[in-house]
């Protein structure tokens, strides 16, 4: 699948995983949000540049991007995240007012019918990483590359992919990874058609994210909590 808007070339994000990671605090500010985590040991790497061409004549909207991932128990990652905002610029615009369609994914549109605007998450999986890197994720794929498992948290995984944006240029830009263990958020129901084979509650959890996402798009404080994420045990061998 690949969804409808193309992302800007993340070669970035390779120089953050090279430049090594810190433990993140209880917030993390990437570009214009401010995220919030309900988990302890996420880990993040710098804040870099994310940069978005609109056109030859608009010019590039420039913003910052940070890469977090998410150890387990055996310090393996059990989610990666990249997340990447900008403030805007005035008459600026990102056209696009509709979200490709995937059968085999959930896909949530928040868009409003406005031309300015670019509004949509999907979630499935799980999928072969090596896949998803090649033809969906494309702000990881430099980076798994060079780093290898430090990105890939296993063979396969489910993936997540969100683009929103707002009248002047606001945009917000998540990329994320989970085990097959991901259970997303259990009992929580979705808004949207959920494809066979997905659970619900994996659907719900994107839901969720996105329209937080949505308001931090009009909110000066930029907050943006990341919904828990939970994981089954993983059987013992």
């Amino acid at each position: 699948m690949k969804p409808y808007y193309k992302p800007p070339n993340a070669l970035f994000l390779l120089l953050a995983l090279l430049a090594g990671s810190a433990v993140a605090g209880a917030t993390v500010e990437a570009g214009r949000v401010t995220l919030s985590f309900a988990e302890e040991g996420w880990q993040s790497s710098e804040e870099l540049p994310y940069n978005l061409e609109v056109s030859s004549a608009g010019g590039t909207i420039r913003g910052k991007a940070r890469v977090l991932t998410l150890p387990g128990a055996d310090a393996k990652p059990q989610a990666v995240l990249y997340v990447g905002s900008t403030w805007g610029r005035s008459q600026v615009y990102v056209r696009g007012s509709k979200c490709g369609e995937d059968p085999t994914a959930y896909v949530r549109d928040f868009n409003d019918s406005k031309l300015e605007n670019y509004r949509c998450v999907y979630i499935a999986g799980p999928y072969l990483v090596e896949n998803l890197l090649t033809n969906t994720l494309q702000g990881l794929q430099q980076a798994s590359k060079s780093v290898g498992a430090s990105v890939v948290p296993t063979q396969s995984a489910y993936y997540l992919y969100m683009h929103m944006t707002a009248k002047g240029g606001a945009i917000i830009h998540a990329e994320g990874l989970f085990t097959p263990n991901f259970t997303g958020l259990p009992g929580a129901k979705p808004v949207a058609q959920v494809p066979a084979g997905l659970s619900p509650a994996i659907a719900a959890w994107a839901d969720q994210f996105a329209e937080s996402a949505v308001e931090t798009l009009s909110s000066f404080r930029g907050g943006l909590p990341v919904p828990k994420l939970e994981f089954s045990p993983v059987p013992q061998k």
